[in-house]
């Protein structure tokens, strides 16, 4: 059971002050888009830990995340897809490669490259 740090009842961070932006969830979306809000004051809100809570796929392009800053991140890189079957083995050529990549290290990698409050 995932530990959390956020804290609970009268602990809690006072949501005051004056923002440019207000983005919820700090999962893969949220962060990134707190990443490109450059120059703005942002206010990051979430329940849970960056990459506390999986909520997508594990998987994106090779080059994406390299150009993200994400490379850090990849567990695995593919550049076939592979099908097993009762028949055989079947391997496509894939336009592009892709990754696997461990989710909350993504998140905490994007977190870093943000100035967003949390």
């Amino acid at each position: 059971m995932p530990r959390r740090s956020t804290k609970r009842g009268a602990e809690r961070t006072a949501l005051s002050g004056d923002y440019d932006a207000i983005v919820c969830g700090a999962s893969f979306a949220g962060l990134a888009t707190a990443r490109e809000l450059t120059g703005a004051r942002v206010l990051l809100l979430d329940r849970y830990d960056v990459g506390e809570r999986q909520t997508s796929a594990c998987a994106a392009p090779t080059e994406w995340l390299q150009v993200l800053g994400l490379g850090g991140s990849i567990k695995q890189t593919f550049e076939r897809l592979v099908l097993h079957t009762p028949h055989g083995t079947v391997r496509f050529p894939l336009p592009w490669a892709f990754s696997t990549f461990d989710y909350r290290t993504l998140c905490e990698l994007l977190d870093d490259q943000n100035d967003a409050e949390f």
